[in-house]
């Protein structure tokens, strides 16, 4: 009379995987077992095949073989291993184990339940996550989700986010301090922000145009061309060469559409009283300056002309310069 005892059924040793390991149910299992024959150890060939059932007796809906084995039995111990069949997911029910021997003529019960042991030896040793597991449907959409991933770092609230804080009173609210890496200018796009990595300083677009870019906070470093005129909070930027002579109009319009703006008469007349290195500047011709009361017939005050602190009233073309803060 033939017996097998199992002594280590469903348990994982390995798992193999041309990929790697993955946290995931097992695909290939090994088996070992202990065969007697009348009482004695077995030695010599047997065919074994393994059966997984989700019941523990009877028919079941799913019963699926691996196939039959000749195993190699020596003093009555042998050791196999089997795919997992592929309507088989381990992770996702309970399954048994049933052994058949001699083309199943010989059907060993009972069946042995698999345990958890093959999912949390895997688990405890897995480096990565197969591609595909974690799907959009497996991820929780709810408000607390956010706050769970990131360790409570971050936080959702009626579709605002919170950084270090729960209760974000706008769509983005950070506790704490931001920062943003230097870079060159994007796409402008109307309330897009970046910080330049050439001026030193943040800018906020006003419109969806190049020349709409605004810098907040008083410069440190200017634009070439330009010289810095002041410190710290009146610290402001004039360019260097006046412009091409064009009207008032022209000459606001130009300036805006460089991200800048027509100089006043207090910055035109400091940065011509206490001249940079490379001030160019023209003793004999006017040049515009910014002028609230200018009208549309483009009257409006102008400098220079003999002296740094003389002003009059023009029109016509002038030069004129362009400031920045």
């Amino acid at each position: 009379m033939k017996q097998i005892q199992r002594f280590v059924v469903g348990t994982v040793f390995a798992v193999l995987m041309s990929s790697g390991a993955w946290a995931e149910a097992p695909e290939i299992i090994t088996y070992q077992g202990r065969i007697r024959d009348s009482g004695l150890p077995f030695t010599g060939v047997k065919s074994v095949e393994i059966w997984l059932h989700d019941c523990e007796t009877g028919a079941c809906g799913t019963a699926l073989g691996t196939g039959a084995q000749n195993v190699s039995v020596v003093n009555g111990l042998f050791r196999t291993t089997f795919t997992v069949p592929s309507g088989v997911s381990l992770g996702t029910a309970n399954w048994w184990l049933e052994t058949r021997m001699d083309g199943g003529s010989v059907v060993f019960s009972p069946r042995e339940k698999l345990g958890s042991a093959p999912y949390a030896l895997m688990a405890s040793t897995a480096s990565a996550v197969k591609d595909g597991i974690v799907t959009s449907v497996k991820l929780a959409s709810d408000a607390g989700s956010l706050a769970k991933v990131t360790g409570g770092a971050m936080a959702m609230s009626g579709g605002s986010v919170g950084i270090g804080t729960t209760d974000p009173g706008q769509k983005l609210e950070v506790n704490g301090a931001a920062k943003l890496t230097p870079g060159s200018a994007p796409t402008a796009t109307e309330g897009s922000m970046y910080y330049d990595s050439t001026n030193h300083s943040v800018k906020i677009s006003t419109a969806d145009n190049s020349g709409a870019w605004l810098q907040v906070g008083p410069p440190t470093v200017c634009p070439a061309g330009m010289g810095l005129m002041g410190s710290g909070r009146s610290a402001y930027c004039i360019e260097m060469t006046y412009r091409t002579a064009q009207t008032y109009y022209d000459a606001s319009m130009t300036c805006l559409n460089a991200g800048r703006y027509l100089c006043n008469f207090q910055e035109w007349s400091v940065a011509c009283s206490q001249p940079l290195t490379g001030w160019d500047y023209n003793n004999t011709q006017w040049e515009w300056v910014a002028d609230p009361a200018a009208d549309g017939a483009n009257d409006a005050v102008c400098v220079g002309n003999s002296g740094c602190l003389k002003s009059a009233n023009g029109n016509g073309s002038h030069s004129f310069r362009c400031c920045q803060r």
